[in-house]
This record gives structure tokens, C-alpha cells and sequence, in this order.
């Protein structure tokens, strides 16, 4: 008997080149994806690096107190410096540029310090007011905060500060010089939480004689202390800050606030003046406009009990890095700045 042969088909030359064709249309696209994916993976890194850049120099800036629009900046590494690239005339705005490197990475730097035109500074960095004793003061108001609880100490007393949930707490400041007797200077205290002090009874009032005959006039002297333990507690628009409304017949008077370098509350103060002639001054500096409106935060007079130094203009401090032109990092503060 003869065994019948059995043969096995193999691929044809057509088939392979088929598969292989096939086999290298589909491996193009898993080549591109896997390319994108490694170089997404590494601009990320970039820009992970380019925001530890960034962050790193906005830190250091935070612990400047003053910059020149016309010398450079100088980082704490003694290497890395920021040229000023744009100054304004004013030195309100001045824009310093730099490069840092991180590994293999170069970046471009940009620090932009720009004055904030919406904060009033009343303490010009070129004034030097000098410490004065409690006893050049007409009257001195103590803020604190017991508990949760705000409160004033005034003439041997303490008096609680009204505190309304979801209202702005808000006091007024009433002074006022007696017509018959110029010496005599009357303060009282109100609660103008709702602008509705005038219907109330006063926290706290007192009315003195601040001749003073060393110099031979009125004392003219009035202190705001904000002790170390005010915050200023508030649950309106502005928590932590208590807004101070002065209202003044004395073209005179001087307000003088004062606070403790552990003293996380503010006050901010404002003008709302009696007549045409009134005028109230802080740390020696009239503001004249009748009627006008200016705030004044706590720091117009010195920033705490035992440096009283001038305090700068505030500024909005912008930090920008950018990696081959793109933009990789964006942050601001704000700083006081001389």
C-alpha cells in the first residue's frame, strides 16, 4: 500500500509582507503615544521644578523690608541676583528679571513689585515718630480680647465690646472740645454696630482738662493700644478687624495707634468729620478734607510696642517663571515695603 503524502501549506510572500505591513502600521501610533507620554513626563517635571523655583524665591522675598527700583535684588545664596529691567518714574512699579537653574533646566525669573494704590499708608517711611509716655496722652483706649470676648480698658475700667452674630461690629469715636472751655476734651465710645450709635448710651465716656503747661496748650493726644491678646474678633465683612469710626469738632487731635508684635486683631480707622473745620491727624499728619473718608490700618502708626520704625508702602509682589517662553509658574504676596 502506498501512504498518501500529507504536505503542509507554509506562508506565502504575499502574507508575510501583509503582516509585516500591518505590524508597522500598528506599532506608529503606539510609537507616538509612547513618545507623548515621555515627553508630557518630563515637561511636567519642568514644571514641577519651575514652581519649587518660583515658590523658593517668593518666600525669600517675603522676608525683604525694602527694595530699589534702580540696584538689584540679591538672593540670601549670595549667586542669584534679578536686574531691573522697568522702572516706573514713580517707583510704583518696578519689574526685575533674572535667571535660576535647576539640574539641567534654565529658567527665566520675573519679579514684579508694584504698589498697592489702594492702601493709605499715614506713617511715611521717612518719618521718625518718637515713643511717647502714657502721660502725654489725653486719653488711652486698651483693646483685648478675654476669651471670645473683645474688650476695652478705659479710665480704670473694662467695658465688653457688643458682639452680634452676623453683624460688623463697628464702634464710634466721639471727641469733642467744650466751646466755653477750649481745654477741656470730652471722649465717649459708642457702639455703631448698624450705624445707629447716636440712640445709644455710650460704652464709655470721660471728659478731662489736657492743658499742658510745659508746652502751654492742649494735649491734643489720643492712644489706641491693641494688647497682644486682641483679635479682633468680628463676624462681619472683615473678620479679625474692628472698623473705628472718629468723629471730631478739634482740628487738632492726634491719634496714635499702637499695637504688640503678638497682636493678631486690627482696627481700621476712619474719618467722619463734624463740620467744615474739623480735622483729625495721624502720627502728625492732618488729613484736612471735610467730610472725607480715609482707612487707616493698625499699622499707621507703628507695628508693635518695641520697634518703632518706619513702616513702608504696601506692595503686591509678583513672582512669574517661564521655561523655554512658556509660562510654567504665576504667585503674588504682599509685602510693606521702604
Amino acid at each position: 500500500m502506498k501512504k498518501k503524502r500529507i504536505e503542509k501549506k507554509g506562508y506565502t510572500l504575499l502574507e508575510v509582507i501583509l503582516s509585516v505591513a500591518l505590524i508597522a502600521l500598528l506599532l506608529i501610533p503606539i510609537s507616538n503615544m509612547i513618545m507623548t507620554a515621555m515627553k508630557s513626563n518630563k515637561r511636567a517635571d519642568i514644571r514641577q521644578d519651575g514652581a519649587v523655583v518660583g515658590q523658593q524665591v517668593l518666600e525669600e522675598l517675603k522676608t525683604f523690608n525694602s527694595l530699589s527700583s534702580s540696584t538689584p535684588i540679591n538672593l540670601l545664596d549670595g549667586v542669584t541676583h534679578f536686574d531691573v529691567v522697568a522702572a516706573s518714574t514713580t517707583a510704583t512699579k518696578t519689574v526685575y528679571s533674572g535667571e535660576m537653574r535647576d539640574g539641567k533646566q534654565k529658567y527665566e525669573v520675573n519679579v514684579i513689585a508694584e504698589k498697592d494704590s489702594n492702601f493709605n499708608n499715614y506713617m511715611a517711611a521717612t518719618s521718625t515718630p518718637s515713643s511717647k509716655p502714657d502721660t502725654d496722652y489725653s486719653f488711652i483706649l486698651k483693646f483685648k480680647t478675654d476669651g471670645t470676648q473683645n474688650v476695652v480698658c478705659f479710665n480704670g475700667g473694662e467695658i465688653n465690646i457688643p458682639y452680634t452674630s452676623g453683624s460688623d461690629t463697628k464702634l464710634l469715636l466721639y471727641l469733642r472740645r467744650d466751646a466755653s472751655n477750649p481745654n477741656n476734651l470730652t471722649l465717649k465710645l459708642y457702639d455703631y454696630t448698624g450705624d445707629n450709635a447716636q440712640k445709644a448710651t455710650p460704652l464709655c465716656q470721660n471728659t478731662i482738662n489736657d492743658y499742658d503747661a510745659t508746652s502751654n496748650s492742649t494735649k491734643n493726644l489720643v492712644k489706641i493700644e491693641l494688647d497682644a491678646s486682641f483679635t479682633g474678633r468680628n463676624n462681619g465683612n472683615d473678620p479679625g478687624t474692628i472698623p473705628i469710626i472718629v468723629d471730631s469738632n478739634s482740628t487738632n487731635v492726634v491719634l496714635d495707634i499702637v499695637k504688640e508684635k503678638e497682636t493678631k486683631g486690627k482696627v481700621s480707622v476712619i474719618s467722619s468729620l463734624a463740620n467744615d473745620n474739623g480735622r483729625i491727624s495721624f502720627d502728625g499728619n492732618p488729613q484736612n478734607a471735610s467730610k472725607e473718608t480715609f482707612t487707616a490700618k493698625q499699622n499707621i502708626k507703628r507695628q508693635d510696642t518695641e520697634d518703632i520704625t518706619a513702616i513702608g508702602d504696601l506692595y503686591n509682589i509678583t513672582v512669574v517663571v517661564k521655561n523655554n517662553g512658556e509660562e510654567i509658574f504665576r504667585s503674588q504676596t504682599s509685602s510693606n515695603l521702604n
